[in-house]
């Protein structure tokens, strides 16, 4: 066992908890710290609390065989021993106790590799594992009661903080309890905050529901290719898992226990994935709870691990860094995790799995989909900062030399490229155990899968397109001798040819170039405008399922107009943003002073460096915002401490395709760049655009016009309104639209003024708008785009408050004044009742949910008398407000 000779923690009790003893106060606003030691030389508990014991008060400790969640100071602090009469050498300056003695043995790590095989616990091992947790009991009493309580992992006896910050960088630190972990991977400097997790308080986390994730769903399919989906666990499925050669349930919403992933990414790009695994019969209740945070810009990672099939409560997952048992969330770091996991060493040795990267991709795992129809484990060439064929990714685990892990290495020889040139290939298990699954020769494992998806083109599923490949074809291609190699080298790894490397733990600013493309001609357009979605046909492409077959899909008409004319004008920003703004030039040749000179010359305002970025200065670019240029780009305007922020803001703000559709892969974005670098090539030669009108007249209906007037007098929805009481802000309650925004509202008709009507100043906002603005029904509410905080603002006309929102653009409000929607990662619809009060929104109010299958430039309608709601989507041109000049309108036969 490895520890140093002192170790140190201190909690405040249901309040705050820290480490050390530095600005305790400050802390705790006064209250009563805890700080626990463990003196190997004595092997006694000591005990302080800071300030210091009170007139009255006495200290209860004991070290409890069992888990947390069950101490009452009130009713068994009778029961506890008192220690409070020995006094022990000073902590810190407090008022010092010994208390147990502890056993050595205690501390080591409870579970190993074992638990996480396909070989199932027996009851024996289950009911052994159950004497090994620890906990440490702390009950603080006076004449009145319970001053405080707390229970401690007894792995908190060890933990130790150098500079009373757990972030790794302290020679004098020692994390070995999950809480100190937890907060160690959470730390700005590693990988930050979980999204999961609501923060409540300094440590304090609302918990997560496995039920919030999206199932992984378990199918059976006959002889027949009839797929069932089984409610409970059975023999044979179509996608095991792999770790346990298992088929649980199919997860179905209130009916059936089975396994779910979510995934989150927070503000500094890093990816948290929450996986709730072996599922009980009880709903939400999981035997296996694992997550892993990765950061795929910086290499961090983080694992964590539930004690296995102990702390099963997947209803109410903890952060992992939790350690104030609150009345809003009782639920601390311990009622679930258990040990430090991740590296080769001890525990259950994460790595030996993810042996290459972080996020392992199965048929089983990926049959879980995002709303985009995308994985929800991050994978290469589909997410942010994952690309295929970047092998120099960096990936290094949070605080591995401290705890003495070790790493996999990755096979580079060129023997195995066919593999390895889209993704590495660690000496773990995969190449050890589980490659005979990936050729058919498990014979352990083909007992577990359906007679169908033993088949060639299921059982081989490297790589992911066949490329013609069948059981006969297979050893002699590429694949199939790459394949042969690696399985040689997993069985004699000091074979020359077999070479392993290292891991890259550090990011390097080379981030990988795209694929070359090899298409020319009309194949080549006929490809690019495929990416786009654009009316081209394509009788061989199996994927044009479309009328004479039709490869148009919505990926970016929902928005825009794919046709000659807005691809032309693509290609013209394209231009623009190469020539003028310098992108047409390598970030490795630009001075840093060039490089900053070209991002901001794609914002909205190049002489401000505040303003947002404009997608309509990146052009086409704007697809491949999420691959190496634009990173490289950002690392050398901004250096590698200071890119990352601004990059992210880049990427979320000009990245396409927006809404629901998936983004262009490494492949895509090269045909489609490819492309337009030729000007357009034989596009008039592939795509099928209706010819343009040649006359226009002018038309109008005025008796259906009339009519319609008429009728919406009193029946639309400013008479609704009135009825029911809604009246505009700025006007009377008698409705009187003349006496309508009075002398309370400055009149600056004759500065603005062209002769028609009045113009009044209804607020002055303190922030420039951005992406459509619009209002509530009553006019009390405006949004827009723009803030002074980042995201996107909400005005309340009537207290005058700005409302930071967590959105990005495209505000709509439903004519009822029922709710509004937002748009910036996916569609968020709220009651629009939470305006009168919030100042914050982030969605994940109770009032607000998340829409599906709504993309961008929507507006919203409601029919009247309470009639259904509808999502209206079209495509749109710009108008930026600041030129004389028309609006663009390149518009063609399939624009909505």
């Amino acid at each position: 066992m490895r520890f140093k000779t002192q170790f140190i923690c201190l909690l405040g009790l249901l309040l705050a908890t820290s480490c050390g003893k530095q600005n305790i106060v400050d802390l705790t606003g006064g209250q009563q710290l805890f700080e626990v030691q463990y003196d190997q030389v004595t092997s006694r508990l000591k005990v302080a609390v800071h300030p210091g014991l009170r007139v009255g008060q006495t200290l209860h400790v004991q070290i409890r065989q069992g888990g947390v969640g069950v101490l009452n100071c009130s009713q068994s602090a009778h029961l506890i021993p008192r220690i409070d009469l020995a006094n022990a050498p000073s902590i810190n300056g407090a008022a010092t106790f010994l208390g147990p003695v502890i056993d050595q043995r205690i501390f080591e790590p409870i579970y190993n590799t074992n638990w996480v095989s396909h070989e199932v616990p027996t009851p024996e091992m289950i009911q052994e594992i159950q004497t090994k947790f620890y906990t440490i009991d702390l009950c603080l009493m006076d004449s009145t009661g319970v001053v405080r309580g707390a229970e401690m992992d007894i792995q908190r006896a060890l933990d130790r903080k150098g500079t009373g910050k757990f972030d790794g960088y302290d020679a004098n630190e020692r994390i070995a309890s999950v809480t100190a972990y937890g907060q160690a991977c959470v730390d700005p400097a590693q990988l930050g905050e979980i999204p999961f997790f609501e923060k409540i308080g300094e440590n304090d986390y609302a918990t997560y529901s496995c039920l919030d994730s999206v199932p992984i769903p378990t199918t059976v399919t006959d002889e027949n290719g009839a797929a069932t989906w089984p409610t409970e666990q059975v023999n044979k499925c179509d996608n095991p898992q792999y770790i346990y050669s298992l088929c649980e349930p199919n997860a179905v919403a209130g009916q059936t226990n089975g396994p779910r992933v979510a995934s989150r990414i927070n503000d500094q790009g890093t990816h948290w994935v929450l996986l709730c695994r072996k599922s009980k019969t009880e709903l939400g209740e999981y035997n296996d709870v694992a997550m892993i945070g990765h950061n795929p810009y910086t290499g961090k990672t983080c694992y964590f691990q539930n004690a296995l099939y102990s702390r099963t409560d997947g209803n109410h997952v903890p952060h992992p860094a939790d350690d104030v048992d609150s009345p809003q969330s009782p639920q601390t770091s311990a009622s679930l995790w258990n040990g430090l996991h991740g590296g080769i060493g001890d525990g259950i040795e994460c790595a030996k799995c993810h042996s290459s990267d972080p996020f392992i991709h199965t048929p089983w795992i990926d049959q879980a989909k995002d709303e985009r129809g995308d994985p929800v484990i991050p994978k290469m060439g589909i997410h942010d900062g994952y690309n295929q064929g970047f092998n120099d990714s960096p990936y290094s685990i949070v605080n591995l030399v401290a705890q003495e892990w070790t790493m996999p290495k990755h096979l580079v020889s060129e023997e195995a490229a066919a593999c390895t040139k889209c993704h590495r290939i660690g000496n773990g298990r995969w190449s050890k155990q589980w490659n005979s699954r990936l050729v058919g020769e498990d014979i352990s494992w083909n007992k577990i899968v359906t007679d169908e998806y033993l088949k060639f083109e299921h059982a081989f599923w490297m790589p992911p397109e066949l490329q013609s490949l069948d059981a006969a074809t297979w050893p002699e291609s590429e694949y199939g001798k790459a394949m042969a190699f690696l399985r040689n080298c997993s069985n004699n790894p000091e074979n020359a040819l077999c070479k392993w490397e290292e891991l890259p733990t550090e990011a390097i600013v080379d981030q990988g170039e795209l694929p070359t493309i090899d298409l020319e001609g009309v194949d080549l357009a006929r490809e690019a405008l495929k990416v786009i979605g654009a009316n081209v046909s394509d009788p061989n492409d199996a994927k044009c399922t479309g009328e004479d077959n039709s490869c148009a899909t919505m990926r970016c008409a929902e928005c825009h107009a794919v046709g000659k004319a807005g691809i032309k004008h693509w290609r013209k920003l394209t231009q623009s943003a190469k020539n003028s703004c310098g992108l047409n030039k390598e970030p490795e040749e630009m001075t840093q002073e060039e490089a900053m000179t070209a991002i901001n010359c794609v914002r909205a305002r190049p002489e401000d460096p505040n303003s947002v970025f404009a997608a309509d200065k990146v052009g086409i670019l704007t697809t491949g915002a999420r691959y190496g240029y634009f990173r490289e780009l950002f690392r050398k305007a901004y250096g590698e401490q200071n890119w990352l922020q601004p990059y992210v803001s880049f990427k979320a703000r000009v990245g396409m395709p927006k809404g629901s559709y998936s983004a262009l892969s490494q492949r895509e974005f090269a045909i489609l760049s490819k492309w337009f670098d030729q000007g357009l090539a034989n596009m008039d030669d592939v795509i099928k655009d209706p010819p343009a009108p040649t006359t226009c007249e002018n038309y109008w209906d005025t008796e259906a016009l009339q009519k319609h007037i008429g009728t919406m007098q009193y029946e639309g929805w400013g008479a609704v309104n009135k009825e029911a009481g809604v009246w505009m802000y700025g006007c009377p309650a008698n409705g009187n639209a003349e006496e309508c925004f009075g002398q309370d509202f400055a009149d600056r008709t004759a500065d603005w003024g062209n002769g028609f009507g009045a113009l009044k100043v209804v607020t002055e906002l303190a922030f420039r708008t951005s992406f459509w603005t619009r209002s509530s029904a009553d006019g009390r509410f405006v949004g827009n785009g723009g803030g002074t905080e980042g995201g996107a603002t909400i005005t309340d006309l009537v207290r005058g408050v700005d409302i930071h929102v967590k959105a990005s653009y495209d505000p709509g409000f439903f004519p009822d004044n029922s709710g509004f929607i937002f748009q910036g990662g996916g569609a968020h619809i709220c009651s629009q009742s939470i305006l009168e009060t919030e100042t914050d929104i982030d969605f994940k109010e109770s009032a607000c949910m998340k829409g599906t299958n709504i993309n961008l430039y929507q507006h919203v309608a409601r029919g009247l008398n309470g009639g259904d709601y509808f999502i209206i989507n079209s495509q749109f041109t710009s108008d930026s407000g600041n030129s004389s000049k028309d609006p663009r309108a390149s518009f063609n036969a399939g624009s909505s």
